[in-house]
């Protein structure tokens, strides 16, 4: 994980993936921080961004197939 937060993998491959920008940014920031050694728990902080973005207010109802 080290080495694709030093190369900013995660950021670009939000961008470049799912096109989320907002997303890409936040995590554009906490990568350079990081290399910075200012943020110890990056995988929590990662997941934190990530489910603020994303966290539904209701829950998905389960698709009928």
């Amino acid at each position: 994980m080290d080495d694709h937060l030093r190369k900013s993998d995660f950021s670009r491959w939000i961008a470049d993936i799912f096109g989320d920008y907002p997303l890409e940014k936040e995590v554009a920031r906490l990568e350079k921080e990081y290399r910075t050694g200012m943020v110890p728990d990056i995988g929590a902080r990662l997941g934190q961004a990530v489910r603020a973005r994303y966290e539904f207010i209701e829950p998905v109802p389960p698709s009928r197939s």
